[in-house]
Order: structure tokens, then C-alpha cells, then sequence
């Protein structure tokens, strides 16, 4: 079985592999949130077949979800790199700063170098 032909239904599947609940994998693929067709459709037999081909495939070894699509692209950190440093260098010959600003901290990211952290509140602290 290859891609399921909905495209929702296909990354609702993707979601639940990727150890989403299907509430919120409903929510993310585009569905408008409703707890009992999450769950519906998260026992649709389509959806199970192809969560199980999806299952396989992992045991199998080849690269599932993001990675597939990104293997299918052929989109590595390095060719990620790549292009980030063209970036940089047309920056530079324009003159465009910011831009040049913006593609070494994307480098530094991408590279590892540079890790992005967000500092989340606890919800204790939103409703005061």
C-alpha cells in the first residue's frame, strides 16, 4: 500500500506514528477538532493498514515521515549548509547585511554550533 490518496487522512497516519494522540492528530492535519472523529478515524481500517505499512517500514529501515519526504528531496544538513553559505555570499556581494546576518545564524543552527531555545512559561504564570 503507498501513500494514502487523502491527503489529510495520510498525514493524520504520519502524526500517529510519530506518537501523536489522535486528537491531535486530527487537529494538525488540517481537521477542525472533534474528539470522536479523531478517534473514528484513528481506527478507520485504512488508516491502521497504513499505519502498519508505515510500521514495517521502520523495522525495515527505510525512512519514514519528515525523513521520507526530505530522503525523496534529497535534503541533508550539508546540502542545508550549502545553500545557507550561496545565500551568504549573495548577501555579501549586495551589501544586504541583514540577509548575510540571517544566513551564518541559520550555518550556525544548522551546523550545530547555535541551538534555538524557547523558554516556556508554566501556566500558572499566564493567568495572573
Amino acid at each position: 500500500m503507498a501513500a494514502l490518496v487523502n491527503h489529510r487522512r495520510e498525514l493524520f497516519t504520519q502524526l500517529l506514528f510519530q506518537g501523536f494522540s489522535a486528537v491531535k492528530a486530527y487537529e494538525r492535519a488540517g481537521y477542525k477538532r472533534h474528539d470522536g472523529n479523531a478517534c473514528t478515524l484513528a481506527k478507520h481500517p485504512e488508516v491502521l493498514a497504513r499505519l502498519e505499512e508505515i510500521r514495517r517500514g521502520q523495522q525495515t529501515g527505510y525512512p519514514v515521515g519528515t525523513r521520507a519526504i526530505a530522503a525523496r528531496a534529497n535534503v541533508t544538513a550539508e546540502t542545508c549548509v550549502q545553500m545557507q553559505q550561496q545565500l551568504y555570499d549573495e548577501a555579501v556581494k549586495s551589501k544586504q547585511l541583514s540577509a548575510g546576518a540571517s544566513a551564518v545564524k541559520e550555518i550556525s543552527i544548522l551546523a550545530g554550533v547555535r541551538v534555538e531555545r524557547s523558554e516556556v512559561a508554566p501556566l500558572a504564570s499566564l493567568s495572573r
